[in-house]
């Protein structure tokens, strides 16, 4: 009986290795596709020793995985690039959160990786699809957003369009922390009148 129970929980184990074993090969997939880089923790950040500089970077994540996780992600990735293109940068790595992480786990291993590579690669700017990605987090609702920021990271999104660097971006940063999750509901009515294009 404990041999049957220790051999479903091999197969339980090795089912999860294998599915993080190929969200891993999509990743490089997409990687191939965009030309970056794609980072999922600190530990793959120190393994690239070619990224020495890292001056901006873009950042994706998914609360759940569904059929369609690969189409959101390239989604995410396609606005990232679009934005950071305006600037006249480019974009050689994207950090991610994906798995069953979350966006309001606590545990964020991107978030963490961005950290590491804003202390010890010179990362800058981080772009992404949209600042609502990096809401939720263990030091509150907008504790992520106020972490990059203090650590010299400048925040750029392009859907609910935001910069942390401007006045306007010190704004809605000032109303998230005052109003919380109530704040973010009143960006997200107007975000079909604010999306580009």
């Amino acid at each position: 009986m404990l041999n049957k129970i220790n051999s479903k929980e091999d197969q339980g184990e090795s089912a999860v290795k294998m599915t993080r074993i190929q969200i891993r090969q999509q990743l490089d997939c997409l990687a191939i596709q965009f030309n970056v880089t794609i980072i999922t923790s600190a530990l793959e950040l120190e393994n690239f020793h070619t990224l020495e500089k890292v001056e901006q970077a873009g950042y994706v994540s998914l609360s759940s995985l569904n059929g369609r996780w690969v189409t959101r992600i390239d989604a995410q990735i396609s606005a990232i690039i679009k934005l950071a293109k305006e600037d006249g940068v480019p974009i050689p790595v994207i950090f991610a959160d994906i798995e069953k992480w979350g966006h309001r786990k606590k545990d964020r291993p991107g978030i963490t990786a961005c950290l590491v590579a804003a202390k010890q690669r010179g990362l800058a700017t981080l772009y992404l699809a949209s600042f609502t990605r990096i809401l939720w987090g263990p030091k509150g609702y907008s504790g992520i957003l106020n972490e990059l920021i203090s650590n010299g990271l400048r925040i750029r999104a392009l859907y609910i369009p935001f910069d942390s660097s401007t006045d306007d971006g010190k704004v809605i940063v000032s109303l998230l922390n005052e109003f919380g999750e109530s704040s973010e509901y009143f960006f997200r009515s107007k975000k079909k009148h604010l999306r580009p294009g």
